[in-house]
């Protein structure tokens, strides 16, 4: 049908104003067919509107015509629906109810994997999950496409502090998929907030290793840092901060945070004193970057700066954990005063 490839053609353009003419204009035209609600569902996919997509999805299946290949699209566009909508038992029971439509043995592999996945997390009950996981299970050329839902999903899970259910479901997914940096990265977060740091190190190293393009690793990088920091690990701190810093992510928290790694070490303290200053600059009440430049100031020589600058950190921090710190480094300053 010409109307369909036209359709497919504004779809792949995202021209949605016209794909929505044309599909209604199939349903006239072919009503018993599923490829006016599959655009019409489609269409609705790309605007955000998850459950208008869900609803012409499930007409485009209960039309008769099953011959072209589109009701197995509709199927897929409503799983996608339903998984964007975290109703995964739902997604679940969707596909078993039309797994024995005519479509390709990966594509049903895949998103039957998503969905017990999806399913038996948000349960808190994965073993039957890995029971389903066989070994001998392919990894699918396109299941890259679904990291940003189990990055979520386990970002649920672990909102929820249910710590142990994000790590499985993390390694759930790297069982389909082990050169999924985004899933690399979720079970990282996974086992530093069950405290097992030097797993989250080496899952993260794993996620850095298989990123390829970083661009977007700056609060990443960050994030790494400051779990560094934690520990008291101040060379890989500054070395998580630098790599954020390299990539262009440049906020007055991550120059405050390099600043004190620097000053902690005793070294590039220039260089640590020019980003304190700008970190101030960008956020000037903000108690810890006040402190920071303070020592900073101090250790130049800079010491009617650093009292002035420490006075402000304390005024700003009254309820501060660290404010007692902040006060003994004045006294420092002050000869005791």
């Amino acid at each position: 049908m010409r109307l369909v490839e036209k359709a497919q053609s504004l779809d792949a353009q995202g021209q949605l104003a016209e794909l929505e003419k044309t599909a209604w204009r199939l349903i006239d035209e072919y009503p018993a067919s599923p490829w006016g609600y599959l655009f019409l569902g489609r269409n609705a996919l790309f605007r955000g509107q998850m459950r208008a997509a869900l609803g012409w999805f499930r007409q485009g299946l209960a039309r008769p015509d099953r011959s072209d290949g589109a009701a197995a699209h509709c199927l897929f566009g409503a799983f996608d629906a339903l998984f964007m909508l975290r109703e995964y038992q739902d997604a679940l029971l969707m596909f078993r109810a039309n797994i024995n439509m005519n479509v390709s043995e990966p594509e049903v592999r895949e998103r039957r994997f998503l969905a017990e996945i999806g399913n038996y997390a948000e349960r808190g009950d994965l073993a039957p999950l890995f029971l389903a996981l066989g070994d001998d299970q392919a990894t699918t050329p396109t299941i890259w496409l679904w990291d940003p839902f189990f990055e979520r999903l386990t970002a649920d899970l672990l909102r929820k502090d249910r710590i142990d259910d994000a790590a499985a479901t993390a390694r759930a997914y790297l069982r389909i998929n082990p050169a999924s940096a985004s899933a690399w990265y979720s079970l990282a977060l996974a086992e530093w907030s069950a405290k097992r740091n030097e797993a989250g190190f080496a899952a993260f190293a794993r996620a850095e290793s298989l990123a390829g393009d970083r661009a977007g690793w700056g609060p990443r990088y960050l994030l790494a840092g400051n779990i560094a920091a934690q520990l008291e690990d101040i060379d890989r701190q500054i070395e998580f901060y630098e790599k954020a810093l390299r990539l262009g992510y440049r906020t007055p928290l991550l120059l405050n945070n390099l600043a004190w790694g620097y000053y902690l070490a005793n070294k590039n303290t220039e260089i640590a004193l020019t980003f304190s200053q700008e970190s101030v600059r960008l956020n000037p009440d903000d108690a810890p970057s006040l402190d920071t430049l303070a020592r900073l100031q101090n250790r130049v020589g800079e010491k009617d700066e650093a009292l002035r600058n420490i006075n402000r950190a304390i005024e700003l921090s009254l309820f501060d954990p660290y404010v007692e710190d902040m006060r003994a480094f004045r006294r420092e300053l002050t000869g005791g005063q």
